[in-house]
């Protein structure tokens, strides 16, 4: 496989993590524990801070593999051009 695909791969897989905070997830979540939500038991507060650093790691991952992606691309590009 290229390596522009496999660094895409990574990109789509940050964005899903990235996701985790939108509102159909947070809705799910908040329907697992019935009236009285999350923040009332020990689990779903650890499930909350999790599900915000894994969020957190995927916009991280997604800036990291877009540099890495654009800096490979600039570099095939320049040995192209030789």
């Amino acid at each position: 496989m290229s390596k522009n695909i496999k660094f895409l791969y990574c990109i789509l897989a940050s964005i899903i993590l990235a996701l985790l905070n939108s509102p159909v997830f947070h809705y799910a979540k908040s329907g697992l524990w019935l009236d009285k939500g999350y923040g009332s038991s020990i689990l779903g507060a650890i499930m909350y801070y999790m599900t915000n650093i894994v969020s957190l790691l995927g916009f991280l991952f997604i800036i990291i593999f877009s540099v890495l992606l654009l800096i490979y691309n600039v570099k095939e590009l320049i040995k192209a051009n030789r």
